[in-house]
């Protein structure tokens, strides 16, 4: 059988007919969606997570997506909450299969349901959002995926105050959306398996340089090679920011 059928059975079986493949058995799922942006983020927007909410009166919208459209000249970018909702069916030929879900780009604090059940909460907008989305999807049946963008200043992800910024920052879903199919044993994506990196350079030993007074912490990432007396290997950690 080629390719093609292939792709084509996985499509259908995931529901996701307008849907393009990117990669092998990943599949971009950027047509289709629902959207909704609140004109007082202050207000209770509990419930559109739920897998029985109707959402119909909600925009019609593929992706990328920007939650507010700016004018040409932006004196007051635009910051709130925003929802995405989209309804996908799972066939139950992939009830063994590990399924994985990926915001290329979520600004900026994301909440991601499935069926009604929390199941990532993400600060930072500039990292995929990955999540195993494999316990929570229902095969041979509709699943619902919901998600709630807060673009608002956020201490924690920064960098700053937005009225202070001299650009402009993303909104709502900038970038695609995969799903991706794997088998029980699998390479697992590096977001997803959320661990420090470790950097080994053959008879030399790497440590962090000091960082200097002018440059901000979040941008301070180099280190430097120093000879080691025996070709030892030592690790190196940094911290990654999203």
């Amino acid at each position: 059988m080629n390719k093609g059928w292939i792709t084509a059975m996985l499509l259908a079986v995931l529901g996701l007919t307008g849907c393009r493949e990117v990669a092998d058995n990943t599949f971009s799922v950027n047509a289709g969606w629902k959207f909704y942006r609140l004109d007082n983020p202050e207000l209770k927007d509990t419930g559109f997570e739920s897998a029985g909410f109707d959402d119909s009166a909600w925009e019609n919208v593929d992706l990328p997506h920007s939650a507010y459209l700016e004018p040409r000249v932006i004196t007051n970018q635009w910051q709130g909450v925003c929802w995405y909702r989209k309804a996908f069916d799972v066939g139950e030929d992939l009830a063994d299969t590990k399924i994985f879900l990926t915001l290329e780009g979520a600004m900026s604090q994301s909440k991601i349901w499935i069926n009604g059940t929390l199941v990532k909460e993400r600060a930072g907008g500039y990292l995929p959002v990955v999540v195993d989305a494999s316990d929570f999807v229902q095969p041979g049946g509709k699943n619902i995926l919901a998600i709630r963008l807060d673009s608002r200043d956020n201490p924690l992800t920064g960098p700053k105050p937005m009225n202070r910024l001299d650009f402009c920052m993303y909104s709502g879903l900038y970038r695609n959306v995969l799903v991706t199919l794997k088998e029980k044993v699998y390479i697992s994506h590096p977001v997803l398996a959320d661990k420090m990196a470790a950097s080994t350079v053959s008879g030399c030993r790497i440590i962090p340089t000091p960082r200097p007074l002018w440059m901000p912490a979040m941008s301070w990432g180099s280190c430097r090679s120093m000879p080691s007396w025996a070709g030892s290997i030592s690790r190196m950690t940094t911290a990654s920011v999203n």
